[in-house]
């Protein structure tokens, strides 16, 4: 699917070594030679919970992969993203592929350095999934359960790609991603506002270079978010 929508390369950074000593990815990075290279990363990620608890998900194992594959491969890249397994960036109307986006984006607007995609969890397409029978150890109900599984035939994009909202979406969770210019990026921890070239200026440094300086953290002059109606969207499906 990355292929499809014009992605050059693709980076995996694979924890399973986290959890196994005898498994990991490798026999499915190896399918897309020149494609995909695998980066072992055995670290466990201590906690995911929620963002809205006290003790919210610590994740810096995928900070540092974030930051590895930003100083690693971002110097060989125009424009960088990075999203799990279970998101898909999509192109919509008249570009076939993300790389045309990115183009006219350059074109239209020179200080985009980041373009942000929203997001919220897809729904499963009912017909495609399994039901369970009724007052059994999986299903507690008087009538039938849905199995959230899907079948050896299936991808988890082809059933979980059912969007709740049409675009332009206002129900959304804080969990967007971004295509970034890892030249101007500096630091980026996913799900947080990314330390970029402009925001680590002081004041005389931006006054120097004509720029306005900002005594709070303040992107929006070079950024934005892609229009899910006219050009692109991320399906976040599930993984697991």
């Amino acid at each position: 699917f990355n292929k499809l929508v014009g992605f050059d390369h693709v980076y995996i950074y694979d924890n399973t070594g986290a959890f196994s000593h005898t498994m990991s990815l490798k026999h499915v990075t190896d399918q897309f030679p020149g494609f995909v290279t695998r980066v072992n990363w055995p670290a466990k990620v201590c906690n995911n919970n929620r963002g809205n608890v006290d003790n919210k998900g610590e994740r810096s194992s995928q900070y540092a992969a974030d930051a590895s594959c930003r100083l690693r491969f971002g110097a060989h890249s125009k424009w960088l993203a990075s999203f799990d397994t279970d998101e898909y960036l999509v192109p919509l109307e008249k570009y076939d592929n993300l790389k045309q986006l990115l183009q006219e984006v350059e074109k239209e607007d020179g200080n985009i350095k980041m373009l942000k995609f929203q997001s919220k969890r897809s729904k499963p397409r009912i017909q495609f999934l399994n039901t369970i029978s009724p007052d059994t150890r999986d299903c507690k109900k008087k009538e039938q359960c849905i199995d959230p599984a899907i079948s050896d035939d299936q991808s988890f994009l082809e059933v979980y790609n059912c969007n709740l909202e049409k675009p332009p979406r206002k129900d959304l969770q804080p969990a967007e991603k971004l295509i970034y210019q890892p030249d101007f990026v500096l630091q980026f921890f996913v799900h947080y506002p990314a330390v970029t070239a402009l925001s680590a200026m002081g004041k005389p440094e931006a006054r120097k270079k004509g720029l306005k300086w900002f005594t709070r953290y303040n992107t929006g002059q070079c950024n934005r978010f892609v229009d899910e109606t006219t050009e692109a969207t991320m399906l976040h499906t599930k993984a697991i």
